[in-house]
């Protein structure tokens, strides 16, 4: 049985609130240098104009949309920087490791992403990266609109993201989740959605 961190991303006027872990996220736009396309590989749009929070809109499943090497911020709850991560890159169906496996009925998809890290509040709350950024927070929708959670893979060569992070760092690595959808739209769920908050963000692939 998988585990899960359910953390919870309260919308205010000002930032986007992960109450579970005592942070916020806030809607940023700048993008992340990405590497160039390859096959099956969707690379960063260009850059977004970053919104206000007290403007920003969900998307009717409650998740903050997002373009491939466009910038989340999570925040302390004083609002300065407490990590931002981006996904760069997504690659579907990449080649197999000689001693991979692919799941059967699945795609395989690898997540390029970059972490930035700055000062906690608490040190604590940076072990919050590690429960939100992995294969289990992921799910994916396709051309039938049904959502479908993923299974962990083990297909690819990855560079896996680091376990514990450090404050005022940078990181970059990779999840590699099995969807059952090729195309369409990746989710990264954050928490459980009420009147005033929001699921996770949403990217198009």
């Amino acid at each position: 049985m998988r585990s899960r961190t359910l953390v919870s991303i309260a919308l205010s006027a000002a930032t986007l609130g992960f109450a579970a872990l005592g942070f916020a996220a806030v809607a940023c736009g700048q993008r992340e240098s990405a590497p160039q396309a390859s096959s099956a590989t969707f690379s960063p749009a260009p850059t977004a104009t970053s919104v206000p929070a007290n403007r920003l809109a969900l998307t009717p499943e409650g998740l903050i949309p997002k373009r491939f090497g466009e910038r989340a911020r999570v925040a302390n709850p004083d609002g300065s920087a407490l990590f931002d991560f981006s996904i760069t890159k997504i690659k579907v169906n990449p080649k197999c490791r000689p001693t991979g496996r692919r799941t059967a009925g699945r795609y395989v998809i690898v997540l390029d992403l970059t972490v930035r890290t700055h000062s906690p509040q608490n040190p604590v709350d940076l072990s919050g990266i590690g429960a939100l950024l992995n294969w289990g927070s992921f799910q994916t929708r396709g051309a039938g609109d049904v959502t479908h959670t993923v299974d962990a893979s083990s297909c690819a060569d990855i560079t896996a993201l680091p376990i514990a992070y450090a404050a005022n760092s940078k990181y970059t690595g990779q999840v590699e989740i099995a969807a059952v959808d090729k195309s369409g739209s990746l989710f990264l769920m954050g928490g459980t959605r009420s009147a005033s908050s929001s699921l996770g963000w949403m990217w198009t692939f």
